[in-house]
């Protein structure tokens, strides 16, 4: 049996019963899927842990759908923790669970905490694109003379 395949088809069809509203059925199938998942821990594979990431970022916009917000923030924090020590602040997997935790802060009314990580956010990536293409970025460089 492989299980980064049974884990890849637990996973889509998670995503297909969360489509459908069938959230239980959902929940039920991605944990599965990182069971499936964890019996490959010690592969040190970048792909399952690619997998592993799809799936609890999946599983958070399902919780926060079912307005399981708490729930939602506690697993995407996890995950912000853990992977900013491998992959550092401005890696872009880093940038969309920082911009997933801002859209839940919005949720929750908690707009200048949701601005204050969307600016983080689109500064770094600004950061980065001025990096790559030797640009330069007026409100990027506003931004950094503030912080």
């Amino acid at each position: 049996m492989d299980f980064k395949n049974v884990a890849h088809d637990q996973y889509n069809l998670a995503l297909a019963y969360a489509a459908d509203g069938r959230f239980a059925e959902s929940e039920q199938l991605f944990n599965s899927a990182l069971q499936s998942l964890q019996k490959l821990a010690k592969s040190g594979s970048q792909e399952i842990e690619w997998l592993r990431f799809k799936i609890r970022r999946s599983l958070a916009t399902m919780y926060a759908e079912e307005s399981r917000l708490e729930e939602a923030m506690d697993l995407l924090d996890t995950m912000l923790t853990r992977l900013q020590k491998e992959l550092g602040p401005s890696h872009p997997e880093m940038m969309k669970i920082r911009h997933d935790i801002a859209m839940l802060l919005m949720e929750q009314q908690e707009v200048d905490k949701a601005m204050s990580q969307l600016q983080d956010v689109y500064h770094r990536q600004c950061a980065i694109l001025q990096k790559m293409t030797q640009n330069y970025c007026a409100p990027c460089a506003a931004w950094r003379e503030v912080t």
